[in-house]
């Protein structure tokens, strides 16, 4: 998994709890192709900051585990956005798995713009583990991927 609504993985608890940190800038590849089909020019979009959120999730709760796997969004159940994000606005998101079982988490982010409290969501993900023979390429490239990330998460190294 490409992890672009990332720029550093501060910290990783396999499992159980992350930190991350995206400074919102227009020059960013996803929200200039965002921009263009949305219009969006008031500031940095919640919706890329939820797929922030969602993408360290991801990395949380895929570290540790043996096998790579597929992470997906199943529902959001809140989310809470109380101001804008202005460009060139650090978000630092805090995560924290609420329950798990083999195929579902439960989990909530907070953001933070600029260390001052600013939104927050709770969701569901699943996630499964990539087998099978039509997959396999998939897999590998994705263990080759999870596994640089594993390695930079644990070096606390920019993305």
């Amino acid at each position: 998994m490409r992890y672009t609504q990332l720029d550093r993985i501060e910290a990783v608890d396999a499992g159980r709890a992350g930190r991350g940190v995206k400074v919102a800038t227009r020059a960013d590849e996803t929200y200039s192709e965002h921009a263009v089909r949305h219009a969006v020019a008031s500031g940095y979009p919640w919706s890329l900051a939820l797929e922030g959120m969602f993408q360290l999730a991801s990395l949380v709760l895929t570290a540790g585990e043996a096998e790579p796997a597929l992470v997906f969004l199943l529902r959001i159940d809140e989310a809470r956005f109380e101001r804008p994000i202005p460009f060139g606005a650090r978000l630092d998101f805090t995560l924290c798995v609420l329950g798990r079982n083999a195929e579902l988490a439960r989990v909530a982010c907070d953001a933070a713009i600029d260390g001052v409290p600013a939104g927050s969501a709770r969701f569901a993900v699943g996630f499964r583990p990539l087998t099978g023979p039509m997959i396999e390429g998939y897999r590998l490239h994705a263990g080759f991927v999870t596994e640089g990330w594993r390695r930079l998460a644990a070096l606390g190294g920019d993305a």
